[in-house]
């Protein structure tokens, strides 16, 4: 909230008195005051604009509600607060990228691998989960790499494009 209020990516009215008023700006103040600086969150939106800050520079735009990634792909959040935690994975496999069977996923936290699966299910949503490195709790910031086996393009497009990312979070 306080990160889409500091970038006005965010407004706030009051509907005392029987009228509504923009209050924002005191809003601001208020929010600086009591939370201080900005943490990063533990949940990333990859079709959200409020969360661009957190993905690396090789994911694609956003297209409506999500964001495809292409080969390789990273996301920096807020690191475990308890040993156990583990990096959530959700989205979208397109059937593109099964035609020459399953799809590897690999995943790492701050360079080292943390765990790999097959997505096997075409035009389908997939979640994935891999525990976290016991190094990584109480860090304020990880980078959660995740890379595909392979990659496709459409005619006329040119993208090198992976998953369709949904969310990627820490719990």
């Amino acid at each position: 909230a306080k990160r889409a209020l500091d970038e006005d990516r965010a407004v706030a009215y009051s509907a005392a008195q029987g009228r509504l008023r923009n209050v924002t700006q005191g809003l601001k103040a208020i929010a600086r005051a009591r939370w201080g600086e900005s943490e990063l969150p533990w949940r990333v939106d990859a079709g959200s604009p409020l969360f661009a800050a957190q993905l690396g520079p090789s994911w694609h735009k956003i297209e409506g509600a999500y964001r495809w990634m292409p080969k390789r792909a990273t996301v920096v959040l807020h690191g475990p607060s308890s040993p156990g935690a583990k990096v959530y994975l959700s989205g979208f496999c397109a059937a593109a990228l099964l035609k020459s069977g399953p799809l590897r996923v690999t995943v790492g936290v701050d360079g080292a691998r943390v765990g790999e699966a097959e997505l096997t299910r075409p035009d389908a949503a997939f979640d994935l989960a891999f525990p976290l490195p016991a190094e990584s709790v109480g860090k304020p910031q990880i980078e959660v790499a995740i890379e595909v086996d392979r990659t496709f393009t459409v005619a006329g497009d040119g993208r090198e494009l992976g998953l369709v990312f949904g969310t990627v979070s820490v719990r």
